[in-house]
């Protein structure tokens, strides 16, 4: 996983570019390779980031096994690719008017899925810059309300609900990192806000609601 710089660091380390990510990538499959033939599991994955930024292709979902890193970033991109190239249509296609966020590095994939569902439902995917850790910090999970907030403030009036991943919130409460609450996130945008299972089934079911 590439190290997460954000804009509080106090020394001069360099964010991982795309060279370093394929080196990266390279390395960790002749790990995987060795584990595979001495143990019978690969042990070690690459991040969802770590392809991301060496602009490389996902690998299939065999490659992940059983998932046991998904949580920390690992296969979630892949997973969410392959469900979504199964979902054809909206049965119940909800006539309000929605609008999603996450992060800049998952926005290309999250956006292009969206694409084929617009002759359905009226739906936006906004990128949201990280002002908060730090632009360099591109993930949905360390989304702050503030920053939500001034990404999507000239576009609420547009829409009837937000649709925010439930991986942005602490866990188990409807907290965001900066303390900002779903609540205080309605009554300052003016605008229903859903919280979302982070899936592509998720989503779809919050589109037919």
């Amino acid at each position: 996983m590439p190290v997460g710089l954000t804009r509080h660091r106090k020394f001069p380390l360099k964010p991982v570019g795309k060279d370093e990510a394929l080196e990266t990538v390279a390395i960790i499959s002749d790990f995987q390779k060795r584990f595979m033939k001495k143990h019978g599991d690969a042990l070690v994955y690459g991040s969802d980031e770590l392809y991301i930024r060496a602009e490389k292709k996902f690998p299939s979902l065999k490659y992940y096994g059983e998932f046991p890193q998904i949580e920390n970033g690992v296969g979630m991109v892949a997973l969410f690719l392959h469900k979504a190239a199964r979902i054809k249509s909206l049965k119940r296609p909800s006539g309000q008017r929605f609008m999603t966020v996450t992060g800049t590095s998952f926005y290309p994939f999250l956006s292009r899925f969206v694409e084929r569902l617009k002759n359905q439902v009226c739906i936006d995917v906004i990128p949201v810059e990280n002002r908060f850790f730090g632009e360099t910090v591109t993930v949905a999970g360390l989304l702050t309300g503030r920053d939500i907030i001034q990404s999507v403030a000239d576009l609420s009036s547009h829409h009837d609900v937000l649709l925010l991943p439930d991986v942005i919130f602490r866990d188990g409460q409807d907290v965001l990192l900066d303390d900002i609450t779903v609540e205080e996130l309605e009554r300052i945008l003016r605008i229903k806000v859903k919280v979302i299972d982070p899936t592509s089934r998720g989503l779809i079911n919050a589109l037919e609601e």
